[in-house]
C-alpha cells in the first residue's frame, strides 16, 4: 500500500547517501505522500466500485445485444 511505501522510503538511511540520491529519495517521499487519482473521462475517480459498475454495465449491454441477435 501507499503507507507501506512511504514508511519504506522514510526508513532508508538517506543521510548516508550522496546528494543526488538524497534528492531522489526526497522526491519519491514527496510524490508518494500525494497520490494521484485516476479519473474516468475527467468526471469520476476510478475505484473498485466504479470499475465494478462499468463491468456490470458492459456485461448487461453485451447480454442484451446477444439476446437481440439470437432472436
Amino acid at each position: 500500500s501507499n503507507d507501506q511505501f512511504c514508511t519504506g522510503i522514510y526508513d532508508i538511511h538517506w543521510y548516508d547517501l550522496d546528494l543526488h540520491n538524497q534528492k531522489t529519495i526526497r522526491l519519491m517521499l514527496t510524490q508518494s505522500q500525494a497520490p494521484r487519482n485516476i479519473t474516468i473521462a475527467g468526471i469520476e475517480p476510478l475505484s473498485v466500485n466504479t470499475a465494478l459498475k462499468i463491468t456490470r454495465s458492459i456485461y448487461s449491454l453485451s447480454m442484451m445485444v446477444l439476446t437481440q441477435t439470437s432472436n
